[in-house]
């Protein structure tokens, strides 16, 4: 290789890596979100995963989920871009409240509606319409077991890498856009509880996963 060329695929690295800003996603405490980021983190090279911050804050009120947010903020002045990561769970007056609160605050909000297994299951090409958050998970199970074989569990710690290996990630960014745009229109009260099936985490998981591309 060329002095020259070294060169020029050095600079493009390091464009990369300045667009990069150091992310922090905070989650309530459920182990499935967790475990989806830290597989998606895991996913970098080792210098790129210091630029993604995972806080897990345990079970508390949604409140608290955005304070908790606003503090770590306040003691880490490399983090550039809040996300908060939570589902609807039949919960929708909480559900808006936080994402408008958060939303003014500027932390970014990555839901799920009614469940965080609505985007998993892009992963395989489909958003099912169903509005229970039991009624989603049951569905994905039933096409996580047909596609990898296996019984699907949410504290399992390697739910990111599977879904990647055995489904399309591309494809299911641009399957959670269509299908948030489609719920929007079809809806009659414009506010994201009943926006169902939807997600917004193709906002979250695209941002990150094209550096690494």
């Amino acid at each position: 290789m060329s002095i020259g060329k070294a060169g020029k695929n050095k600079r493009r690295i390091g464009v990369r890596r300045q667009l990069f800003e150091n992310l922090l996603i905070v989650t309530d405490g459920d182990e499935t979100e967790t475990n989806f980021f830290n597989g998606l983190r895991s996913s970098f090279e080792l210098e790129l995963q210091k630029k993604i911050s995972i806080k897990v804050v345990g079970k508390i009120n949604t409140q608290d989920l955005i304070e908790t947010t606003l503090r770590l903020l306040r003691e880490d002045a490399t983090i550039r871009e809040p996300w908060i990561v939570f589902d609807c769970d039949n919960r929708p007056e909480d559900f808006d409240m936080i994402i408008s609160k958060a939303t003014a605050k500027g932390i970014h909000v990555a839901w799920s509606n009614p469940c965080i297994e609505i985007f998993f299951h892009a992963y395989y090409g489909k958003m099912p319409n169903n509005e229970e958050a039991i009624k989603c998970i049951e569905a994905f199970k039933r096409d996580f077991k047909r596609i990898t074989g296996k019984e699907y569990k949410k504290k399992d710690s390697s739910i990111y890498t599977i879904l990647l290996t055995t489904g399309d990630e591309d494809k299911a960014l641009v399957l959670s856009l269509k299908t948030l745009i489609s719920s929007i229109k079809k809806s009659d009260f414009k506010k994201p509880s009943n926006y169902c099936p939807a997600s917004t985490l193709h906002e979250l998981v695209g941002k990150v996963v094209k550096h690494r591309k």
